[in-house]
């Protein structure tokens, strides 16, 4: 099966949300270091908004992922040509009044058998492209590996696997104004509703959340996400939880 090596290095389907590092008019007294106001890479709330954002299907996020796995399985799983692979690509674009965006996309399968049956169909999908909004413009891209189990199931199927990713976000006011982002999760039994209407039912996911500002400060966030159906979802970031929805 041809397999996307691709550098994790940026990613689209994270974030839409503002620098602190703009913040311009914040006093000084001074006993205070320089810009000390300015320096934070990101708060814990924009933290939960930047989780959240990777789980949106607009964002081609964690949501489009296992949508991807209810389609392949669809169009693959039930040919039952065990040990079929191949691969294709295709962009999509998305705009409203805030945001302008484009990702070319890459996805590659193969269906795994036991004793003639399909058990698993194995999924990478690469995601590379931009987006702007009058604030920021950002480059990125993910790297998502999946297993896709429960193949023949009428209802739903189950995912587990990998999402990588990362981006740079730059403001449009001053280009030296710059967050870098990576994001790392793993998805635990996701449990996803099949068509017409696919949607995370339940399932798990953990991530560990790494940003750092072009004023050199940097912060890590960690936590799980717990499904519950309805695009609605528990957040725990470091310690503190939250109801989250896409």
């Amino acid at each position: 099966m041809k397999t996307f090596r691709i550098l994790i290095t940026l990613s689209l389907g994270l974030f839409l949300f503002t620098f602190n590092a703009c913040q311009q008019d914040q006093q000084i007294t001074p006993d205070e270091p320089e810009n000390q106001a300015q320096q934070e890479a990101m708060s814990e709330d924009e933290a939960a908004e930047a989780i959240t954002k990777s789980i949106a299907t607009e964002d081609e996020g964690m949501s489009a992922e296992t949508n991807e796995a209810i389609a392949s399985t669809d169009a693959y799983a039930k040919s039952l040509n065990c040990g079929d692979s191949g691969d294709t690509s295709f962009v999509h674009t998305y705009q409203n009044d805030y945001v302008t965006a484009t990702y070319n996309i890459q996805k590659s399968w193969e269906l795994i058998c036991e004793n003639g049956m399909p058990v698993t169909l194995h999924l990478e999908r690469a995601v590379e492209g931009q987006s702007e909004t009058p604030q920021a413009t950002t480059e990125g891209n993910s790297l998502t590996v999946m297993d896709v189990t429960h193949l023949l199931s009428p209802n739903f199927v189950i995912v587990n696997g990998t999402r990588n990713a990362a981006h740079t976000r730059t403001s449009v006011e001053n280009p030296d104004m710059w967050l870098n982002t990576t994001l790392s999760m793993n998805f635990i039994d996701i449990k996803v509703k099949r068509a017409p209407n696919p949607q995370i039912l339940a399932g798990e996911a953990t991530f560990i959340l790494d940003a750092v500002n072009s004023n050199g400060d940097s912060r890590t966030f960690e936590g799980n996400i717990i499904f519950l159906g309805d695009q609605t979802a528990v957040l725990t970031i470091n310690g503190h939880s939250r109801i989250i929805s896409w």
